[in-house]
């Protein structure tokens, strides 16, 4: 495995050791104490009448085919009128979403889902699972695949959870997708779009980690693709 990079525990060094790590100019947006879920620091962001854009770039990656990605999530938000992107995976110069993790309040009440999202070949865009964490912290691995040819639609994209014991369980697979014109090339981190003013609360992130390489390419959770969306 290649691991491309890692915004682990202790976030403020691997700040100033990464070059290709950016932050966004938000003043609502930080490695602190408050926002660790394991270790000493965290990344952490606040809501509190404010609708900007506050994330880690992740561009170091370079037209991608293959991308895997996994972080840890604590969600302490008190409130939420509609959605917003907690991690998109974007294509070449950020010009389409390849793949995107949705913060979206359900519609019976308080809960907030994950709503996991891609994009085929005709930009599609499809959801893969929507889920209702039963706790506020959780630890979320993404594989995503492009199609290997035109016409070979081999492409897929997972979705992992790991338990207590730190061991990936597999939520959902979708295999056969027809995305071979798909890379990705850059990647967000945080709140990255659709914050609306009347979101409180905060999020934190730890644990970031991106790779060229999957592993395991045969899970036991494989299933035909269900289109969720219109």
């Amino acid at each position: 495995m290649t691991r491309r990079k890692v915004l682990c525990v202790v976030f403020i060094v691997t700040f100033m050791v990464l070059g290709p790590s950016l932050v966004s100019a938000c003043s609502f947006f930080g490695v602190t104490t408050n926002g660790r879920i394991i270790g000493t620091y965290g990344l952490e962001v606040q809501f509190a009448g404010n609708t900007d854009d506050c994330f880690v770039l992740d561009n170091t990656a370079a037209a991608e085919s293959t991308y895997s990605v996994r972080f840890m999530i604590k969600n302490e938000l008190t409130a939420l009128t509609d959605a917003h992107t907690i991690f998109r995976a974007q294509g070449t110069g950020g010009a389409t979403t390849v793949f995107q993790v949705v913060l979206r309040k359900a519609h019976t009440g308080v809960d907030y889902l994950f709503v996991y999202a891609f994009r085929d070949n005709n930009t599609r865009s499809r959801v893969l699972l929507a889920i209702t964490p039963a706790t506020k912290q959780q630890y979320y691995k993404i594989d995503w695949q492009a199609a290997t040819s035109s016409g070979a639609n081999d492409g897929f994209l997972r979705i992992l959870k790991a338990d207590v014991a730190g061991n990936w369980n597999c939520l959902k697979e979708v295999i056969n997708i027809d995305n071979d014109t798909k890379v990705v090339d850059q990647a967000y981190l945080g709140s990255y779009a659709g914050v609306d003013f009347d979101t409180a609360g905060w999020i934190s992130f730890d644990e970031f980690s991106s790779f060229r390489t999957i592993e395991n390419l045969s899970p036991s959770c494989q299933s035909t693709f269900d289109d969720l969306a219109p």
